[in-house]
């Protein structure tokens, strides 16, 4: 189930590419969030943020076209989404599996001393 903030701005951008990105623990490996929010910032693109897990800090302010919240039912909103961005946890894996929803994967390892 969406939460009605969630459901009203999905709502509102019917029609437009949305991505859904999940990027969780990053093991001080470099992470892709910055590059994400670089690369579709204000743009006709909306982003769908799962926080939940993110090493480092969140932007104080995010872009007008991201909606940003922890937690996210993976379930309900890919149903809205055009593909899955994620570092290849087994949840947003398997979700975008069963909702047939293209995935780019950023894998991440524990660095060896």
């Amino acid at each position: 189930m969406l939460g009605p903030d969630l459901e009203r701005w999905l709502r509102d951008g019917e029609g437009q590419q949305c991505l859904y990105v999940q990027e969780g623990r990053t093991f001080d490996c470099p992470r892709f969030l910055d590059l994400v929010i670089e690369t579709f910032a204000d743009t006709p693109v909306r982003v769908v943020i799962d926080f939940v897990n993110i090493d480092g800090g969140l932007p104080r302010c995010w872009p007008s076209n991201f909606f940003a919240t922890d937690g996210i039912c993976r379930s309900a909103v890919l149903d809205h989404c055009d593909a899955v961005l994620t570092t290849g946890h087994s949840t947003a894996v398997l979700a975008a599996i069963c909702h047939g929803v293209p995935m780019l994967l950023f894998p991440k390892s524990r660095r060896r001393s």
